[in-house]
């Protein structure tokens, strides 16, 4: 059980990001980029990028590039669970190990075949300005558990989520978990048309 101090601070820290979040209203998103992590791997070891009927993409982070500005998302670790943390130029904890100036083409994971984890440009995510945000917190209210933006007229929501595939082929997704699952508009990225939605 958490000191009453301690929960002062938790609330001011879920505030904070709460009202972060809700600053990216109006930023303008030229190119999303990230780390996915992959649903599974096959029987040789090799990463699994989509499953059947996952309607999700498994993100360790998350970038939006915009013009002048950029952000990420990532989770946070709060004691059991994990909730969505916003890193951006506006908050005091930006600089905390994530250098959104190395490209994709220098991904680290480039030259492991068998790497769960892979840097990708995104372009099946929107473009363009973001017009509304959404945050939701989890149940417990100690988590942000949810994010979403609507971009022209598609949905992008963010869920600190993760995928656990059963050994029968069974799929569960633990909410709270330390992955980011991302769709467009209810449904897997890769399934929307690419580009700006209009």
């Amino acid at each position: 059980m958490r000191s009453p101090q301690a929960d002062c601070e938790v609330k001011a820290w879920l505030d904070a990001q709460s009202e972060a979040f809700r600053g990216l209203l109006g930023l303008e998103v030229l190119e999303w980029r990230g780390r996915e992590m992959a649903l599974d791997q096959d029987e040789t070891e090799r990463p699994l990028w989509r499953l059947p009927n996952v309607e999700v993409l498994q993100l360790d982070r998350l970038e939006a590039i915009g013009a002048e500005t950029s952000i990420c998302v990532t989770t946070i670790q709060n004691d059991d669970h994990f909730g969505l943390k916003l890193q951006a130029p506006w908050l005091a904890d930006w600089q905390s190990g994530f250098d959104l100036s190395v490209p994709v083409d220098a991904s680290p994971f480039l030259d492991d075949p068998k790497s769960i984890f892979r840097d990708v440009r995104l372009p099946q995510l929107p473009i363009g300005k973001i017009e509304d945000v959404s945050v939701r917190l989890s149940e417990e209210g100690g988590d942000i558990g949810t994010v979403t933006l609507l971009i022209g007229n598609a949905v992008v929501s963010m869920k600190a989520a993760e995928v656990y595939p059963g050994f029968d082929g069974s799929i569960t997704i633990v909410d709270l978990d330390e992955s980011i699952l991302v769709q467009v508009d209810g449904a897997h990225p890769d399934d929307q048309i690419a580009g700006p939605h209009v």
